[in-house]
């Protein structure tokens, strides 16, 4: 069996949203716009020809997964409460489901402009049931 290793990649994009559960009076109850960093850890196995996976294969399924839902789009429209704790879970599920099964997805980090992120992690989300998709 060969060596099991982790790879990162951190893509951006724009979106907007509103937190419509959040006191009448928080400025997040507004629609307002995000610059959003995406940094999605995954792990497996390395292969015979010495990499886990290519990191534009990686890439390609973050977009697909992700940017191509949400760049420069309101995520209120496929989530009705689209918080940082939400995002991450579903971007977590819809990143996965385009992974090839020997590789899983252990970490992902959603920052929020340049002070805020949200962090899930693998051990987190089998503590809750999660499933892949």
């Amino acid at each position: 069996m060969g060596q099991h290793l982790e790879l990162e990649k951190t893509i951006t994009f724009e979106a907007a949203h509103r937190l419509p559960f959040m006191p009448e009076e928080h400025k997040c109850r507004q629609f307002h716009g995000h610059t959003y960093r995406l940094t999605v850890t995954i792990r497996g196995e390395v292969g015979d020809d010495g990499i886990i996976y290519d990191f534009a294969d990686l890439e390609e399924a973050m977009r697909i997964a992700v940017v191509d839902e949400c760049d420069h789009n309101d995520l209120n429209s496929f989530l009705p409460n689209p918080t940082g704790e939400s995002l991450v879970i579903w971007m977590r599920g819809a990143v996965q489901v385009r992974l090839p099964h020997r590789l899983r997805v252990v970490r992902l980090r959603l920052q929020e402009g340049d002070h805020n992120a949200t962090i899930w992690t693998e051990d987190m989300g089998a503590s809750q049931g999660e499933s892949d998709g």
